[in-house]
């Protein structure tokens, strides 16, 4: 691969570090840092700007930062012109010179922490060379990267951790001397197996250890301009599969992230889309399990079925404005999501989209969605809300099944049908407004709402059936008023509410009334004034006539 060495950016790095054999500080230690390099600006366009901080501390949850002093903290070099605001020719940067610092028995840790933050035009590469550290000393643990990475307009940060063991008696002096190599961040083609522009994956010697930390994927055919794309895969046989790699760059000229691409590659922690890709495939990234971030580009139009399933460490991610549609199990699993916000691009949420997604608290979709697809948010124990748009039709069934942290839903006058089971289980739902648009309630669609107290229908409501089961558990529902226009109650609409005690119905007719759809523990069923007789002596009403009276 055709690298292009920018420069040696770190000079020196030394640590000089003494303890008694009876665990007791003798003298303060002295750490000495040094940035007497030359950072230069090349054609290439590396344009960065440095900043950096000691830390030390008794654990790495306890590492605070040396302030006390100004030496301890390197301030943000660059290499602009000052005068023109333009990348130097050749700017040097100040020797950092932290000096004497006191260190006590418990403060077994230290951290230097250099940050890279990169206004070039591509992606920025640090590879760190380390002398002078034993690793034969058995007092002393070192935690190393291998490299700091930064993307376009961001900041990478590199950190060395030094740490001394609990049960260290004494430790030899350090003399560490750290280098870097900045380099622009490029595709090493002869990793790849490519046919017919398709990348078929890492070429077989590259499957073995050691794996590339941060894998650069080309974009274009090598020395030209044709794009490529990363091969669709059904079978097992993956382009990628078994990548060890915790970072991967996609090069701008990518056309498709390929189906099952990155399937089950669990080491994979960050992940850069170029605006060339217009979909990211079914199954792209499945199973990443270390996933954390990923950065989706304006251009992506589609997100492909199971494209992010069980990536289960993915707290966040911004879905672009110019995607039009999340498809089935886009999401599913993803356990730390906590967040997100569905742009108004998107018009379809597909069937479990976001099931079990157990983290997530909060969810906007904005108003271009017509259709949630079944169970899509099915298993979100942790969301408390959700507003859904006027532009939705209907509910799917088991949308918001097992939501049982939803306290409260508006559902839009747009929406004819709840599906079956749409808020089954939805144990902490106090009460609801159907509207009355909502022409049919599906089987189960309440049922186990234990919560549920009240339940209200709009004025004029259409609603014609209710399903079976649909508010069966509804345990601290006390009364309902049915509206004029239900012709059908199913069997054991109401069973299991075991507070039911009133049930006013408004229609004329008597509906048609399915087995144990009222539970004997109703007492009162207030019917119109002209329709008493009708009601007692009808098929299946006529067992609760005792009950039957007009409406005051």
């Amino acid at each position: 691969m055709k690298r292009t060495r920018i420069v040696a950016l770190v000079s020196t790095l030394c640590i000089c570090l003494a303890l008694f054999a009876t665990g007791v500080w003798a003298i303060a230690s002295t750490v000495i840092f040094g940035l007497n390099g030359n950072l230069k600006y090349y054609p290439e366009g590396v344009y960065v700007e440095l900043s950096g901080q000691v830390y030390r501390g008794d654990s790495l949850d306890t590492l605070e930062p040396i302030t006390t002093d100004p030496r301890f903290t390197l301030e943000k070099q660059t290499n602009f012109d000052n005068s023109t605001g333009e990348p130097s020719a050749n700017f040097p940067i100040a020797d950092w010179n932290i000096g004497s610092l006191p260190f006590a028995p418990q403060l077994r840790y230290i951290k230097i922490e250099v940050n890279v933050k990169n206004y070039s035009d591509f992606e920025i590469l640090g590879t760190p060379t380390i002398t002078g550290i034993d690793t034969a000393d058995s007092n002393i643990t070192v935690t190393d990267p291998g490299y700091v990475y930064a993307y376009i307009g961001e900041t990478g940060t590199y950190e060395l951790i030094l740490q001394l063991k609990d049960n260290a008696t004494e430790i030899s002096s350090k003399n560490i001397t750290i280098s870097f190599d900045i380099e622009k961040a490029v595709a090493n083609y002869s990793y790849f197996n490519i046919v017919d522009n398709q990348i078929k994956g890492l070429d077989t010697e590259h499957y073995k250890a050691p794996y590339p930390e941060i894998l650069i994927v080309p974009g274009v055919s090598e020395g030209g301009t044709t794009p490529l794309s990363i091969r669709d895969e059904t079978s097992s046989d993956y382009a990628f599969k078994g990548l060890n790699s915790s970072i991967v760059i996609l090069q701008d000229g990518l056309t498709s992230t390929g189906s099952h691409a990155f399937r089950d590659c669990s080491s994979l922690t960050s992940i850069e889309i170029p605006s060339s890709v217009t979909s990211i495939g079914d199954a792209a990234f499945a199973g990443c399990s270390s996933l954390t971030s990923i950065e989706i580009s304006s251009s992506v139009t589609s997100i492909g079925n199971s494209a992010f399933s069980n990536c289960s460490s993915l707290t966040s991610i911004e879905i672009p404005s110019s995607v039009t549609s999340i498809d089935d199990y886009a999401f599913r699993g993803c356990s730390s999501l906590t967040s997100i916000e569905i742009p108004s691009s998107v018009t379809s949420i597909g069937g479990f989209a976001f099931r079990d997604c157990s983290s997530l608290t909060s969810i906007e979709i904005q108003s271009g969605v017509t259709s949630i697809g079944v169970s899509a948010f099915e298993g979100c124990r942790s969301l408390t809300s959700i507003k859904i748009p006027s532009s939705v039709k209907s509910i799917g069934t088991s949308v918001f099944k097992g939501c049982s942290s939803l306290t409260s839903i508006k559902i839009p006058s747009s929406v004819t049908r709840i599906g079956s089971g749409a808020f089954r289980e939805c144990s902490s739902l106090s009460s609801i407004e159907i509207p009355s648009s909502v022409t049919s309630i599906g089987t189960n669609v309440f049922y186990g709402c234990s919560g549920l107290s009240s339940i209200t229908f709009g004025e004029n409501s259409k609603l014609a059936s209710i399903g079976y089961n649909a508010f069966d558990g509804c345990s601290s529902l006390t009364s309902i008023e049915i509206p004029s226009g239900v012709t059908t109650i199913r069997d054991d609409a109401f069973s299991g509410c075991s507070k039911l005690s009133t049930i006013t119905i408004q229609a004329t007719t008597p509906p048609s009334l399915g087995s144990s759809a009222i539970p004997s523990n109703v007492n009162k069923i207030y019917v119109p004034s002209g329709s008493v007789s009708t009601y007692q002596s009808a098929s299946g009403w006529s067992s609760y006539s005792s009950k039957i009276s007009a409406i005051q």
